[in-house]
């Protein structure tokens, strides 16, 4: 078992295209490199934002995809935590804590106690969003205690070792 992340998702959200220079035909892109990485005992952290449209199937989605899945809600995710482990998710929350790594779609200030890091989204690959945190004095002193997962690049998830340059032991 591998331990995976992504994040900013946004399965059927046109704008994405137009806004992140994805192609047209990204969500396909996205489900063909998740599950080219992604084994059927492999964790994936999703850090929110899954989609955005009326026509996508949660459901049928997390059906196609890989991996134990576990939601870290993302401001466009309007459901509560249940409905989401009800469409295919292990697991629903705010945030997520595991050896000492806060998952969180957006950054947790301050860190929650015995973290020592946050791994988030939200942000994507540029500096849409850099107001939200331009006076939170906390995060700007403690950046070196933030990852952010952002997949315009590669549209696909990161292994967790590989992001954290370490090994994080999965028992």
């Amino acid at each position: 078992m591998k331990i995976y992340v992504i994040a900013d998702t946004h399965f059927g959200h046109a704008n994405m295209v137009k806004y992140h220079n994805r192609p047209t035909h990204f969500d396909r892109v996205l489900v063909d490199n998740w599950n080219a990485a992604i084994g059927k005992d492999d964790v994936v952290f999703h850090l929110g934002d899954i989609a955005l449209g009326r026509e996508i199937d949660i459901a049928r989605l997390m059906k196609k995809l890989n991996g134990r899945k576990i939601l870290c809600l993302g401001n466009h995710d309007k459901q509560k935590p249940e409905w989401y482990m009800e469409q295919g998710f292990a697991f629903a929350c705010t945030y997520y804590i595991y050896k000492g790594v806060c998952f969180s779609h957006k950054p947790v200030t301050p860190l929650p106690p015995g973290c020592t890091l946050n791994v988030h989204g939200h942000f994507h690959s540029d500096t849409h969003r850099d107001h939200e945190f331009a006076e939170d004095d906390y995060y700007h002193r403690h950046r070196h205690c933030y990852r952010l997962v952002q997949i315009e690049d590669t549209l696909a998830p990161a292994a967790l070792d590989d992001l954290l340059g370490r090994s994080v032991a999965t028992n």
